[in-house]
């Protein structure tokens, strides 16, 4: 998705799904990370979709235990 405006939950999401795996996957461009920041940044409902949406990648990568350097390096790539 492309838009700053994502209009339903579900859309919200998808935003904020897609641009954090470009962002860990190395492929977000500067746009795609200027979006998602200005999307949670502007948006409640969007910061708490985040959070959540964070949250659980971690908890299923604690679950499933990655390795910390791997969840490190996906951090600050």
């Amino acid at each position: 998705m492309t838009d700053d405006s994502a209009s339903t939950p579900d859309d919200l999401l998808a935003t904020i799904h897609d641009d954090v795996t470009r962002i860990l996957d190395g492929t977000a461009s500067v746009a795609d990370r200027e979006r998602l920041e200005r999307l949670v940044a502007r948006s409640p409902e969007a910061r708490r979709l985040y959070v959540a949406y964070m949250h659980d990648t971690a908890v299923l990568r604690w679950q499933h235990h990655a390795p910390a350097a791997e969840m490190l390096d996906d951090l600050t790539s």
